[in-house]
């Protein structure tokens, strides 16, 4: 007999077994959990490294075992939380910043997704990795229906409907099938691509995120357009231009500032002597790099 067709009674009325049961994955307590479910788990973990091979070493953080779905939810959003960037984008009538949480809510409503629609049943764990350049969300069980229907209509079929309706009640999920269309925004929002990968009996979503790296990197670039913006107005024009270029390119030589600016080497590094209070080079005139210094 499935277990779709168990009813229980209570008070006097029949309720579906497997409604009971979604309803205590949510909010009930583990052991009774899993005395029903023994494969029950949210799972969610930080692992350093981007290829497969970071998955032998040590993962820096591992959700303990929580109570239920609930519990771990608010949990994984508070370590989702610190993943992406909030900008501020205004000041409110109490003159309190008001913050951008576009990349945060596309990854709650994955969170809130993956619980909705895993099989819970299955010995497969629903987990989310966490790795340096991206976020796994894998779920045990299929698609619902064909990914193509899903983008062009607005039909939504969640594997565990009482689960869905929860989260949707406390505000941490879509409705109406647009559970999908706001994952595929994380493009849009982001720059950086967001993907699915299916099989029979799993589901991937894939978020890319921004490396350290690449992060450091743009943050020096603001920086050095900052300090460049901010020192122009005590510069000639021809040492605004200097620092342009390398506020541009760090790497760049004497010889291609020289060809850029339309002048003789030899001016350039006069030039340069005159800003050594702002800039300094790092390394061989080959192979180097300069920096910003100081603020004038």
């Amino acid at each position: 007999m499935r277990i779709s067709n168990l009813v229980i009674i209570l008070n006097g009325f029949l309720y579906p077994l497997v409604n009971i049961m979604h309803f205590k994955i949510v909010a009930g307590k583990s052991p009774y959990i899993f005395n029903f479910v023994p494969t029950f788990c949210a799972d969610y973990v930080e692992i350093p490294g981007t290829g497969m091979e970071a998955v032998t070493n040590n993962y820096t953080y591992r959700i303990p075992e929580q109570q239920n779905l609930w519990e771990a939810s608010r949990v994984i959003l508070r370590r989702l939380r610190t993943l992406v960037n909030t900008p501020m984008v205004g000041i409110n009538e109490r003159g309190q910043p008001v913050e951008d949480f576009s990349e945060y809510d596309i990854l709650r409503e994955a969170m809130a997704n993956q619980m909705a629609h895993a099989d819970h049943f299955s010995p497969r764990r629903s987990c989310i990795h966490v790795f340096d350049d991206r976020i796994e969300f894998l779920n045990p069980g299929g698609m619902p229906m064909p990914l193509d229907v899903m983008e062009s209509s607005f039909e939504s079929q969640p594997r565990n409907p009482v689960i869905a309706k929860l989260f949707r009640l406390a505000h941490l999920s879509e409705n109406l099938g647009y559970g999908l269309r706001k994952l595929k925004r994380w493009q849009e929002v982001t720059g950086r691509p967001m993907r699915i990968e299916t099989t029979i009996n799993s589901v991937k979503v894939i978020f890319d995120l921004q490396t350290r790296e690449a992060e450091k990197s743009d943050v020096a670039k603001n920086v050095a357009k900052n300090v460049a913006k901010n020192v122009a107005k005590n510069l000639t024009e021809r040492q605004q231009r200097i620092i342009a270029i390398i506020s541009e390119n760090p790497h760049t030589t004497r010889a291609e500032i020289a060809s850029a600016i339309g002048v003789a080497t030899k001016t350039v590094e006069r030039e340069l002597v005159s800003l050594s209070d702002i800039l300094r080079h790092v390394g061989s005139k080959k192979s180097g790099h300069w920096e910003i210094i100081h603020i004038k």
